[in-house]
């Protein structure tokens, strides 16, 4: 043991790993206003998502998971507190293909490192995201969309 980590411990915290946030061909991060009718791309492809918004108070909205993107997109649109926050600016979306065993621990991770604008208990239970199953997940440190 080296005199640095008897002083400060022999772990140090992980460095967030970048999980590849998907962008659309022009490497731009797409308005999830857009990708709802055209979700086919987006069909079968699991891992986790962020929304945000745009513009003079521009914020992170909401993180989640799913099994499949394009569900992700359509309950996002179809949700009436998502809808409030693109009326009033534009709202991005953009999702990550992080591994199933993974997922919850990513989402506890920007969930707790990220003040997101929108907690949606029904939104959460669309997706599978109890309470109690994403406080049990070990943190995997991933960067937000940058």
């Amino acid at each position: 043991m080296s005199f640095l980590s008897a002083i400060f411990g022999a772990r140090t915290p992980a460095k967030p790993a970048d999980p590849y946030w998907q962008r659309n061909s022009a490497l731009r991060y797409a308005r999830l206003l857009q990708l709802y009718g055209r979700t086919e791309r987006l069909s079968g492809r699991g891992g986790v998502f962020i929304t945000w918004n745009t513009g003079v108070k521009g914020r992170w909205i909401y993180c989640g998971h799913c099994t499949d993107m394009a569900l992700a997109v359509r309950e996002l649109c179809d949700a009436p507190k998502a809808r409030e926050y693109e009326a009033r600016s534009a709202l991005f979306f953009t999702w990550a293909p992080i591994k199933p065993e993974l997922r919850d621990g990513a989402v506890k991770y920007l969930r707790e490192t990220l003040s997101f604008a929108l907690e949606d208990s029904d939104l959460d239970q669309v997706f599978g995201l109890s309470p109690a199953r994403i406080k049990a997940a070990k943190d995997v440190p991933v960067l937000p969309p940058g």
